[in-house]
């Protein structure tokens, strides 16, 4: 049985929320803790389960810090993974070496970096630059939202870099539309928020995120280990839909779970997922909301060995600003399709109506890939379901503000009033940067 009353009550289990009520054990000496794992409250799978070297840096400093050694050994929950970006018929390929990521985006967008500063730059060795990158790396992720200015942020003093990294920045600022379909393309590879507005520290971070090696982190067998480790501290842990939260005077007193654990009260209440109509709680702003739809099936091509395990993120110029504007697929080891598909979540939308329409995209694209593949030979077989991930777009946001990068209201609202005691850590706690200012977020948040 479970106590009566917790200090601090984590809604949503995912290795981030376990993360914390560890932390919060530890540092906060908080004596009492519960994570719930709540069948509706999810935080998506593509911005914090596909992290870079900065974010991976992140997180093993977490457990060397807090001797948690599932996590100061977190090569042992991660595979590598190649990420492939299809810009209308261009597919451009980043893998593990910065230098070769960088050769690879010259070759397909040949006026990306400027012609004579190319030359010079193959001319260097290119263990030499990637070493000097993944110190910049490493030292990006030891930077803290307190102790730092936002300006000292993605600073280089290594002059190869950091003329790759300006140039980059002039380059999304045109106004072809290709490069308004890169900069689109990167947001929604590397975080749950995408705008038109363009800043020269989400440009910088997400320059960074194609340049540095990407991992999957693979959840169960991460999730087992640090469940282990939070129940060796004290901590609790349950599974159970939240059937009422309860919410008097614009405070947030206790929860009752659908289980016979019953009514549970706390100290403090931290939410770890998006925000759904399943609960009272709104956050503030009038962004769109895209869902995603989920679509597998098995597969069988002599050509897919060379995209097994690899990311690859379809946009066309004649999406960008539509209801559907992008797709991901992947081919697992085992030879099973896996497609994310994006759509704008309107009042009265169901996952449903789209379903012939994702099949139709989706096979479309993966034509380019797999000459020949035809989707009456695998329609029988095509399982859908709703997806966890999804993105906010807004065309109203500003840019300049700390605000933009560390997005740091941890509120969730009823009737437009900020609730107390109730604290939001789900996907949309940061803006941009991903992964990377949401961790720094909530590591200070402490």
């Amino acid at each position: 049985m479970l106590k009566a009353k917790y200090q601090d009550v984590m809604v949503g289990k995912n290795y981030l929320s376990l993360i914390y009520a560890f932390m919060r054990l530890k540092k906060a000496k908080t004596t009492t803790s519960l994570v719930v794992d709540e069948p509706n409250v999810k935080m998506g799978h593509g911005w914090c389960n596909n992290i870079g070297n900065i974010e991976k840096a992140i997180i093993e400093n977490i457990g060397k810090t807090y001797k948690i050694d599932c996590l100061a050994n977190l090569e042992n929950y991660t595979r590598p993974i190649n990420t492939i970006i299809f810009l209308n018929e261009k597919m451009i390929e980043f893998g593990p070496s910065p230098y070769a990521n960088i050769r690879e985006m010259a070759r397909k967008l040949p006026d990306i970096f400027d012609k004579q500063y190319l030359a010079e730059f193959n001319k260097i060795d290119p263990e030499v630059f990637d070493e000097i990158c993944f110190e910049f790396f490493d030292r990006m992720a030891t930077l803290s939202v307190s102790n730092n200015k936002l300006s000292d942020f993605f600073q280089t003093d290594e002059k190869n870099l950091n003329k790759i990294l300006n140039e980059f920045i002039d380059y999304i600022e045109g106004q072809q539309l290709v490069k308004k379909q890169l900069h689109f393309v990167l947001q929604v590879l590397h975080q749950t928020f995408f705008t038109n507005s363009i800043n020269n520290i989400e440009a910088k971070y997400l320059l960074i995120s194609i340049l540095s090696p990407r991992y999957i982190i693979e959840e169960e067998d991460l999730l087992d280990d640090l469940i282990f480790a939070y129940q060796s501290l004290g901590g609790d842990i349950t599974t159970a839909n939240v059937s009422d939260w309860q919410v008097y005077n614009g405070e947030s007193q206790f929860i009752t779970l659908d289980s016979v654990d019953g009514v549970i009260n706390f100290d403090h209440l931290f939410y770890f997922g998006r925000v759904t109509h399943l609960t009272p709680f709104t956050r503030p702003g009038n962004d769109v909301q895209f869902n995603s739809i989920v679509m597998e099936c098995p597969l069988e091509h002599d050509f897919m060995n060379f995209f097994k395990n690899k990311r690859i993120l379809i946009s066309e110029n004649d999406r960008l600003g539509t209801d559907f504007p992008h797709w991901e697929i992947e081919i697992t080891g085992k030879g099973v399709l896996k497609s994310i598909y994006s759509f704008a979540n309107y009042e009265g939308t169901k996952p449903s109506f789209y379903f012939k329409k994702v099949s139709e995209d989706v096979f479309r694209s993966l034509a380019q890939l797999l000459p020949g593949i035809n989707l009456d030979d695998w329609s029988a077989q095509i399982d859908y379901k709703s997806g966890a991930d999804f993105w906010v777009e807004s065309l109203a946001h500003k840019s300049g503000k700390t605000s933009d990068y560390i997005y740091q209201d941890d509120g969730l609202y009823v009737d437009n009033k900020k609730v107390k005691n109730l604290f939001y850590c789900g996907p949309n706690r940061t803006r941009t940067l991903g992964l990377y200012s949401y961790t720094l977020d909530l590591i200070d948040s402490i």
